[in-house]
C-alpha cells in the first residue's frame, strides 16, 4: 500500500491501479483523481507535480474542493522562470492561499523545502 501525501501531516492509504494520465501530468491518473476528488469532500487540497533540473522543467497542478476538481493546468518543459501565474501558484490561489509577504503562494506555504519525494518520506519507486 502506498501512502500519499495529503495536506502535509496527513496521509491516505490506497492501492491505485495504473491507468491513463490527465493531459500534461506525469502521475495524475483517473484513479488518483478520483481519490483526491473524494478526499476533497473533507477539505480543500492541491495535487502538485514539478520536475526541474538546472533551471529547466515542467509543472502541473490541480485543485480540489467540496468533492470536485476546480482547477487543472500544466506547463510543459521550459527554461522560463517560474511565475505567479504558473499552474502550482494558480492552483494554490484557487484554494485561497495568499502570498502575504512572500514571493508567491508556493513560498508562503514553505513548499520549497520539499525538493524530492524523499523529502516527503516517499520513494519514487515505492511498491507494496
Amino acid at each position: 500500500m502506498r501512502s500519499l501525501p495529503w495536506a502535509i501531516g496527513r496521509s491516505i492509504d490506497t492501492k491505485l491501479q495504473p491507468g491513463a494520465y490527465r493531459d500534461g501530468f506525469r502521475s495524475l491518473s483517473a484513479a488518483l483523481e478520483q481519490v483526491l476528488t473524494t478526499a476533497s469532500g473533507h477539505g480543500r487540497l492541491a495535487y502538485i507535480e514539478t520536475e526541474y533540473f538546472g533551471g529547466t522543467g515542467s509543472q502541473a497542478a490541480a485543485a480540489f474542493a467540496d468533492g470536485d476538481m476546480i482547477f487543472s493546468a500544466a506547463k510543459p518543459d521550459t527554461p522560463d522562470p517560474i511565475g505567479p501565474d504558473d499552474p502550482i501558484n494558480a492552483a494554490l490561489r484557487r484554494l485561497a492561499v495568499e502570498a502575504a509577504g512572500h514571493a508567491d503562494a508556493f513560498a508562503a506555504l514553505g513548499l520549497g523545502r520539499f525538493r524530492s519525494l524523499e523529502h516527503l518520506g516517499l520513494d519514487e519507486d515505492e511498491d507494496d
